[in-house]
């Protein structure tokens, strides 16, 4: 995942996590596209796994496949028990980021 994704899961609030977490210092991204290898300051942001961000999808998250043009799309179910559409993606967790920032829109 890029640092643009990671920072619009951020923008659209998705949970950070520090070093302090426990978390891996190559979770974390920079505005240069460069992942932490010994020093995480403020202007890394947290790249969170894909089923961290399926489980803050929750019960709103329907499926996710690969369709015959080999993208990755995402599809998310509303309270209403309506489909939502589908958000594409070139890798499963550009997909599902791309449904969760639908899902939490501000």
């Amino acid at each position: 995942m890029n640092y643009e994704t990671a920072l619009k899961l951020k923008e659209h609030g998705f949970p950070q996590k520090t070093i302090l977490d426990g978390e891996r210092k190559n979770s974390f991204v920079n505005p240069e596209n460069k992942f932490a290898d010994w020093e995480v300051n403020e202007e890394f942001i947290y790249v969170p796994l894909l089923e961290e961000i399926i489980a803050e999808c929750g019960e709103e998250f329907a499926y996710l496949s690969k369709d015959y043009e080999h993208q990755w799309r995402a599809r998310g179910i509303l309270d209403d028990g309506l489909s939502m559409p589908v958000f594409y993606g070139p890798t499963p967790l550009i997909a599902v980021a791309n449904l969760y920032c639908e899902l939490n829109k501000k």
